[in-house]
């Protein structure tokens, strides 16, 4: 545990693929908070060499915690708050600001289905639950021969699951075992070891999937790869807020 969380404090900044606008919320406040928690305990344990790495990068947190701070400050109507959202006018918004971010050697496939539900969520938390589960599958499936595919459909009602919009990310990358599929959603769990994220995408998809009304989950394919299938509820209401057409992404690796 105390190597995991060295290597998630390691990479607590790292330059990402999809870096865009940042519109933090407490959530993001939370978790810089818990990686703070996190250096000081590796600090106890750490050489001086090792020592002044953790140093500079809590400073560094310090710092962003601050500027995480004043950005909270906005008034209300800039907050994410859950309102009714257009989700091809957010997909589209979303993927304006990821494409220079798509890796050139991966094939990309994208499905929308025709008249797909609005959906009542906060658009920035939206965005980037969608954005952290395309960058795992962009990671898992790097490289000549790699395809990741994004697709949107409407689900109807049934047993004690309600009319829902349907969101796949699938990647044919190596995969993940059966018995770690419930860690990738922990706290500072990453898969791609010390040289890629902190660990907090997944974490922040589910509870934003579950704050929502909905769920995730992550199913092996076969031969190889990954299914991540997040569903929301169908809101019911007959016009979408603008507002989810200018949704920023919040990237927490």
């Amino acid at each position: 545990m105390k190597r995991q969380f060295q290597s998630s404090f390691r990479d607590m900044m790292p330059a990402g693929t999809l870096s865009v606008t940042p519109l933090p919320s407490t959530e993001d406040l939370t978790s810089m908070l818990a990686v703070l928690a996190a250096g000081l305990e590796t600090l106890e344990f750490a050489d001086e060499q090792e020592a002044i790495k953790l140093r500079r990068k809590m400073r560094m947190a310090l710092l962003n915690s601050a500027r995480l701070v004043s950005k909270l400050s906005v008034p209300a109507a800039n907050s994410p708050l859950q309102e009714l959202v257009d989700v091809p006018e957010l997909i589209k918004h979303l993927m304006d600001q990821i494409q220079s971010g798509i890796p050139v050697e991966v094939e990309f496939e994208k499905i929308l289905e025709t008249g797909l539900w609005p959906v009542r969520v906060a658009p920035a938390s939206f965005a980037s639950a969608l954005s952290a589960l395309l960058e795992n599958a962009f990671l898992a499936a790097g490289g000549n021969g790699g395809k990741v595919s994004l697709r949107l459909r409407n689900r109807p009602a049934i047993d004690a699951l309600p009319e829902r919009i349907e969101i796949e990310v699938a990647d044919n990358g190596p995969g993940l075992r059966r018995d770690t599929i419930a860690l990738a959603f922990e706290p500072f769990y990453s898969n791609w070891g010390a040289d890629h994220r902190l660990g907090l995408g997944l974490t922040h998809a589910q509870r934003f999937a579950q704050k929502s009304g909905g769920s995730i989950s992550l199913v092996p394919r076969s031969p190889r790869g990954v299914r991540a299938v997040l569903w929301l509820p169908r809101a019911y209401e007959h016009s979408a807020s603008r507002s989810s057409q200018s949704a920023d992404v919040i990237l927490l690796r």
